[in-house]
């Protein structure tokens, strides 16, 4: 396809309003992230609040960028732990300080590998090897690789008929609400 076609049709989507919705899709997202971060720092103890702002406040400008997700490895890990919630984890309310102990002595800890087999609680672990804790901060379950989803026997199968269905498959039939939006229909 030549150039000119191609800004032809570029001129042709964005007159037809496709723009607009996609715009439209991004104010979404990045609300859903802001009341995600504020829940986060709501369910945040308040003797880790001075610490935890001096370790995310220089990467702030990048929870707002659609691209930064995960791509960049310097960041420390409290940031990526918050960056991997957006969709794919959850968090305890209050957030056990144990738990945000670990994040701050290891900023280069790996994010999403390991989590508890009991509560699904994902924890951080050293970057390709073990976790940093043996027991979870928030029920005292097991960690493991992929533990949640090993012990509750979620398969790639299951998944999909839950997500299809509006549940979450990770909290046993609840409600699915990941990104406190509802699943688009079919």
């Amino acid at each position: 396809m030549s150039l000119k076609r191609r800004v032809a049709k570029l001129v042709e989507r964005a007159d037809s309003g496709e723009a607009a919705t996609l715009r439209k899709h991004w104010e979404r997202r990045f609300d859903e992230r802001e009341a995600l971060i504020d829940r986060w720092f709501a369910a945040l103890p308040k003797s880790r609040v001075k610490a935890v702002e001096a370790v995310l406040i220089p990467w702030v400008e990048k929870f707002y960028d659609p691209q930064w997700w995960f791509a960049d490895p310097t960041a420390p890990a409290l940031a990526r732990w918050i960056a991997w919630l957006d969709g794919h984890g959850w968090f305890p309310d209050p957030i056990p300080e144990a738990l945000i102990d670990l994040f701050l002595a290891h900023p280069e800890a790996s994010v999403s590998s390991y989590d508890c087999e009991d509560c699904g609680l994902t924890m951080p672990s050293e970057p390709h090897a073990r976790p940093y804790a043996e027991a979870c901060p928030h029920c005292r379950g097991r960690i493991a690789y992929n533990g949640y989803y090993c012990k509750q026997r979620i398969t790639f199968s299951s998944l999909g008929k839950e997500l299809l269905a509006g549940r979450d498959p990770c909290r046993r039939g609840k409600k699915l609400n990941f990104r406190t939006t509802e699943l688009p229909s079919p």
